[in-house]
């Protein structure tokens, strides 16, 4: 078994360029209260948190949560970029069931990030109710999405295969509908309006990148949003790779292999109204 958060770290070119994009445009934009909380919800092993969402904040940020339903990766992100000299307070915690722990902040974070994980949440509207609430009045909301991904292409693949299909028959109980959705922009924004957010600003873009071969296998191991049995892990990452080239997504560049990802990628500023309870 390899060190899943150690590899989705060395895994994370997707959503470091995504971050690193979308946080410039936040920078630019974003007007921060004095002495600010602020959320990270679906922190992962904490290296976009600290690397991207970090540098951005004013001085006089006041507190900094990042959360992620996934234990290992905040063990991991609590001993790599957290501690006493750390601003950044990694936790245990899940957006839609915990709620006990999430209604103690209640009103509380000035601003909110999530870059990569709200797609992979079956319950969407549960989990912005629970965001909504956890808002300071005039808080703000900055997502990133994958709204559609032919990387999961190789899941269906895999799901027609006797041998997985065992494995990944729920593999879409983690996803929500905008995978398969002509319009998911105009869905989503449906939803968080109805939720109570006001609209400050959106935008939906193609976007390609190529992922090399020769590291196929552990990116399908490391960024699965669904567990894999360990035992299991090799297998699937290397029978990902046969399902690329079965399915012709790869390509070469200069003799050398690669995977061509294929996205949408859906960036929002959505903002709790001022006068909400």
């Amino acid at each position: 078994m390899i060190n899943r958060a150690a590899e989705y770290v060395k895994q994370s070119k997707l959503s470091q360029t995504g971050a690193k994009k979308f946080t410039k445009h936040i920078q630019e934009t974003a007007t921060w209260r004095d002495n600010c909380n602020v959320l990270d919800i679906g922190c992962g092993p904490g290296n976009v948190t600290y690397d991207y969402i970090l540098p951005i904040l004013p001085k006089c940020t006041n507190s900094i949560v990042a959360i992620d339903k996934r234990a290992y990766l905040v063990d991991y992100a609590n001993e790599r970029y957290g501690g006493k000299k750390s601003k950044i307070e990694f936790k245990h915690l899940d957006i839609v069931k915990d709620v006990t722990t999430l209604n103690q902040y209640a009103n509380y974070f000035d601003h909110i990030f999530s870059f990569y994980c709200l797609q992979n949440i079956l319950d969407h509207e549960t989990a912005l109710k629970n965001i909504f609430k956890i808002l300071k009045p005039g808080g703000d909301l900055y997502f990133l999405y994958d709204a559609h991904n032919n990387l999961y292409d190789v899941c269906e693949y895999l799901l027609r295969t006797p041998e997985w299909e065992p494995v990944l028959h729920d593999y879409k109980d983690s996803l929500y509908d905008y995978h398969d959705s002509a319009t998911p922009k105009q869905d989503l924004e449906e939803l968080l309006v109805k939720v109570g957010f006001e609209h400050v600003y959106s935008t939906i873009e193609n976007q390609e990148i190529l992922l090399p071969m020769e590291t196929m296998t552990e990116f399908a191991i490391a960024q699965a949003p669904f567990d894999i049995p360990p035992e299991l892990e090799r297998k699937f990452g290397l029978d990902g790779v046969d399902a690329v080239r079965t399915l012709k997504m790869n390509r070469f560049v200069e003799g050398r292999e690669f995977c061509l990802s294929q996205f949408q990628e859906l960036f929002g500023h959505h903002r709790k109204p001022i006068d909400a309870l």
